[in-house]
């Protein structure tokens, strides 16, 4: 905590703490793949082992779901058991061993990170108000986004975007090409046509509405 605070002796702004936590989430595969380097599985073992784990952007198949003691959809009760790895739980004592330590491991903190553009603005030094430490010579906060917000802080994303170079470099060919001088900033925010536009589902490429 000591450097924490010699990094902020007076901050009022931090970086807030990645989203699970101050800690990267340890998925599934990578807690097969850790569990098996510290029983000296060679690689390729240990890929052939995570390779069971379905893809699943939702998240939702873990390894539970996979040696099928929940169910992948509670709603409808459906499983999704993986009968592959669970017949290798169930016959080869290695592969049981690996699986239950990854039972263990899976979903806790694996590493440290830090919001890509989340900044926390307090009223008086952060170190005062909520846990924090320093991550990549950052200033961070050791809750989420949610956990900073429940204390009483002000959480902004500032985000850089490369569509505001893009926008500026178009206003600056319609000019070159002869095309009225357009300034971004009196573009009405009720406009009609572009609320037409959006309304038809045209919305490649526009930030936060694809």
């Amino acid at each position: 905590m000591a450097a924490a605070e010699d990094a902020l002796p007076d901050a009022q702004l931090a970086f807030t703490g990645d989203k699970s936590f101050l800690f990267a989430e340890s998925a599934m595969v990578m807690a097969i793949k850790d569990v098996a380097r510290a029983y000296e599985w060679s690689p390729e073992e240990s890929q052939e082992l995570a390779n069971l784990v379905p893809k699943d952007p939702s998240g939702k198949h873990d390894l539970q779901v996979c040696l099928g003691r929940k169910p992948l959809d509670k709603a409808s009760n459906t499983f999704g058991t993986v009968d592959v790895m669970l017949k290798r739980y169930d016959t080869d004592p290695r592969t049981k061993q690996v699986l239950d330590a990854a039972l263990s491991l899976e979903k806790l903190g694996r590493s440290l990170g830090v919001h890509a553009c989340g900044v926390i603005i307090a009223p008086k030094p952060v170190h005062q108000l909520v846990p924090v430490c320093v991550v990549k010579s950052k200033p961070s906060t050791m809750f989420n986004m949610t956990q900073v917000e429940k204390a009483g802080l002000l959480k902004m994303d500032f985000l850089g975007l490369k569509t505001m170079t893009i926008l500026k470099k178009c206003v600056d060919i319609v000019k070159v090409s002869g095309g009225p001088a357009i300034d971004l900033l009196t573009i009405p925010l009720d406009d009609p046509a572009t609320f037409r536009m959006l309304g038809t589902g045209r919305t490649l490429g526009i930030f936060q509405c694809e």
